[in-house]
């Protein structure tokens, strides 16, 4: 980097919307890992199928983180109660992100793991 690139300002709508997009890649790539994965299994055993939805909740994980920065970068997700937020998530954990202790926030939802 150049000196001049560490004092310019950053404009974080588009930095949001770039690490957002590269999540969602990230998550579709571990699908295509889990989904190569899960066909050579023949007979997994109950560590393999452990290991498996590890990779399962990974991908869900980067889809949701990918949802809640994508969101974070609109210019009204100041004004967006945390309920309307989280009504685009699908992880608890990922719900629980947002959690600042002044609002109740629903997290009964969790993910669903895919089977192979």
């Amino acid at each position: 980097m150049t000196g001049s690139l560490h004092h310019a300002p950053i404009k974080i709508s588009p930095v949001l919307a770039r690490v957002s997009a590269h999540l969602d890649d990230l998550a579709g790539q571990v699908q295509s890992v889990e989904t190569t994965v899960g066909s050579l299994m023949i007979t997994p055993d109950a560590q393999a199928i452990s290991q498996l939805q590890t990779l399962d909740y990974l991908r869900q994980s980067l889809e949701d983180l990918a949802r809640l920065v994508g969101f974070l970068g609109q210019p009204d997700a100041d004004a967006a109660p945390q309920r309307a937020i989280c009504a685009h998530l699908r992880l608890t954990s990922t719900k629980l992100l947002l959690q600042l202790g002044t609002e109740d926030t629903d997290t009964t939802t969790s993910g669903d793991f895919d089977l192979f």
